[in-house]
């Protein structure tokens, strides 16, 4: 698994209205294909905290809980 915790620092990512946000079962690895058991799609653009960076992935803070969403959907990360 290819991540990188964000220490000390505060990054925000630009997330358009209409990506999804998803989350996946506790204590599965994220880059195995996990199943999502939720999803919310954004009905307005945030801006959002990046918690963890991925590979392919961001976690992200969204109204107090932890989320996943794709970097290609997104604008500012890394």
């Amino acid at each position: 698994m290819i991540h990188q915790t964000i220490p000390g620092k505060s990054k925000l990512i630009y997330v358009p209205a209409g990506v999804n946000l998803y989350k996946i079962p506790a204590g599965i690895e994220i880059n195995t294909k996990p199943s999502i058991v939720e999803y919310h799609t954004l009905k307005k653009p945030k801006d959002l905290l990046i918690l963890q960076s991925f590979q392919d992935k961001m976690r992200v803070l969204y109204e107090g809980q932890a989320w996943y969403v794709n970097k290609k959907d997104t604008y500012g990360g890394e």
